[in-house]
């Protein structure tokens, strides 16, 4: 208070220019400021009491600003459960110790509040004239997308995609390509190529096309070198991010499409129906040895049957193919693959250096049984950053 200053009426008249349906009191413990908030909220209706005994939010040691704080997050997050549909939480921090204040902004931005006001006009002898007031407001909304972009970032970086559109869910309207960046490369990663598409339209038109023709591609049961060559891509994501089990996963995935690839292509078989599983009738036409015959009798189910990596290879192998016959003969690469079944079907989390071997064959194998595979692109920059 001050000459020409009388902070009760200063508040009051702020609350008649918010005129909120409810409103509380956060004052603290002094008996000075207890009085204040008396004088504020009398012959307002729309005053809230907090409890019986205690009508405010009562700031314990209005100089211990962390104190301070939690008080204040408490209250505006049991305030937040009372709101109606369409209205706003607003934040006034006027008068106070600055620790007050500095935790009053604190828990508006810690619990999400997004507007907070003043109560400012004339000054003399440092405090507001009484009559002179007027409301400046201050929109958090900036600080809350800068901090929510950074964390995305970080999130992005580490190919936590989901987490980070989630994130940016609130920011959609003022970070649009950032958040749609995140959904389509969580969706491309799950190979989830129609979401994808939906992701990148009205943003990247070259990339929602090429990633329309691999949809058309996995819907039709085509095998196709573009989806091989995001396998590979993603495999690639995942040991530089250290993801061995990702990586491992990824590079046996490679091998097992690259093989139904030089079936189709090279062999002439059909691809599988929608459920992955191949005529056995049209399988049978492939084999050349016993052995092949036999394993074609033990897996079949119903006319049906799918194609491991092993049968597969071994096909290839026996009809002269380059690819089935380079896999044959790389005992290691064999081996490599045996990793990745344990690693599946049992508790054992393969080595990081286990999942760059076999990256690095399958790579090798591919370059010399296959032709040139497109190459493959996967952002790393996150739009706004």
């Amino acid at each position: 208070a001050g000459k020409s200053s009388n902070l009760a009426s200063g508040l009051r008249t702020t609350l008649e220019q918010l005129a909120p349906r409810r409103f509380w009191l956060a004052p603290s413990a002094h008996e000075d400021s207890r009085a204040t908030a008396d004088l504020v909220r009398e012959g307002f209706g729309s005053f809230a009491p907090v409890a019986s005994l205690d009508p405010y939010f009562t700031l314990a040691d209005p100089d211990d600003l962390e104190g301070c704080r939690r008080t204040l997050r408490a209250a505006l997050a049991a305030i937040r459960t009372e709101l109606q549909p369409g209205e706003r939480l607003v934040l006034n921090p006027t008068s106070g110790t600055k620790q007050m204040t500095a935790a009053a902004v604190l828990a508006a931005l810690d619990e999400g509040v997004g507007e907070i006001v003043f109560t400012t006009g004339q000054r003399a002898d440092g405090v507001v004239i009484t009559g002179t007031e007027r409301l400046t407001a201050f929109d958090p909304s900036g600080y809350f997308r800068e901090r929510d972009l950074a964390t995305a970032h970080d999130l992005f970086d580490v190919g936590a995609f989901q987490a980070a559109a989630r994130l940016l869910e609130p920011h959609r309207a003022s970070l649009p390509q950032a958040h749609a960046l995140c959904q389509l490369l969580h969706h491309w990663q799950r190979f989830a190529y129609s979401a994808a598409v939906s992701a990148a339209d009205g943003h990247w038109e070259t990339l929602r096309r090429e990633l329309a023709l691999r949809a058309q591609h996995v819907a039709t049961g085509t095998p196709s070198l573009l989806v091989l060559a995001d396998v590979l891509a993603w495999a690639n994501h995942a040991r530089r991010l250290g993801e061995a089990a990702a990586c491992l996963t990824l590079a046996y995935k490679a091998v097992e499409l690259a093989a139904r690839f030089a079936l189709a292509q090279d062999l002439a078989l059909a691809p599988p129906q929608r459920n992955g599983r191949y005529a056995v009738s049209a399988v049978r036409a492939l084999t050349r040895s016993r052995e092949s015959d036999a394993r074609l009798e033990k897996f079949a189910r119903d006319g049906e049957i799918t194609l491991g990596l092993s049968l597969a290879m071994q096909l290839l192998a026996e009809n002269a193919h380059p690819l089935g016959c380079a896999f044959s003969d790389d005992g290691q690469l064999v081996r490599l693959t045996f990793v990745r079944n344990e690693s599946v079907h049992d508790i054992r989390p393969p080595e990081m250096h286990e999942a760059h071997a076999l990256l690095d064959r399958v790579r090798n194998l591919l370059s010399s049984g296959l032709p040139p595979l497109p190459t493959v692109v996967l952002p790393r920059v996150l739009p706004g950053t």
